[in-house]
């Protein structure tokens, strides 16, 4: 779930569900953008699943108080895209019963608007992690409508900069022989280039297989955790 609390630790608002991962809070009206999703049986739903359970993810917007003001289904805004054949890239040798395994949630605020003229304010960048693949969606037409993937696996902590481009966490995206390393990956969404990666050195690369974050910091540099290691770096 996902709670409030004042500095003494006493609660002002909770909100039960199955929320999950991150959440993003808009710095004026203090809106609430973040992650749920419900278990469902196979036959519930038109995910073709290997498993008999599986989950779906949602987008969900609360207000300042914790109420619901909004639900969006990612896999509906997947499936009634140009970008639906993304539902059938999940990674089979990962639990099928969590396709999408959503892990990040970036809101386009109003202040960055301007660098990603390709989408609309409030437009919501998520990341896939199961998909490997990264979406921008709608939240009026509850639609994706940017998504991509392919240079990047079981990615995490995707988004927006104040220079147009994309930063993310990319988990296991570099190769060095036949060893997985982790690293840092700046994309154009426009063109899809790569502006900027960090892998560390050869002598001295990062690996986290699961979560890990990076943050972009007033100074232009990068707050890198490295989770599974327990190292924190810049």
């Amino acid at each position: 779930g996902m709670a409030k609390l004042d500095k003494d630790s006493n609660l002002i608002w909770k909100y039960d569900n199955r929320v999950h991962h991150d959440f993003d809070v808009a710095p004026i009206s203090g809106t609430i953008t973040t992650l749920i999703h419900e278990v469902v049986t196979s036959s519930e739903n038109l995910y073709n699943s290997d498993s008999r359970r599986m989950t779906l993810d949602s987008l969900v917007v609360l207000s300042a108080q914790g109420e619901e003001l909004k639900r969006v289904s990612i896999p509906d805004a997947l499936a009634n895209s140009s970008y639906s054949l993304l539902l059938n890239h999940y990674q089979k040798n990962l639990a099928a019963w969590d396709r999408f395994h959503t892990n990040s949630v970036d809101v386009l605020s109003a202040d960055l608007a301007g660098k990603f003229p390709q989408f609309p304010e409030g437009s919501v960048l998520i990341s896939l992690r199961n998909l490997n693949a990264l979406a921008v969606i709608d939240l009026e037409k509850r639609q994706v409508i940017w998504a991509y993937n392919g240079l990047w696996r079981a990615q995490h902590s995707a988004h927006y900069l104040d220079n147009g481009n994309i930063l993310l966490f990319d988990n296991k995206g570099h190769a060095v022989g036949k060893r997985i390393f982790s690293r840092l990956i700046e994309i154009n969404p426009s063109t899809l280039a790569v502006n900027w990666s960090y892998t560390g050195s050869r002598e001295n690369p990062f690996y986290t297989d699961f979560y890990g974050r990076v943050q972009r910091l007033e100074n232009g540099n990068s707050l890198v955790v490295e989770s599974l290691s327990s190292r924190l770096f810049e």
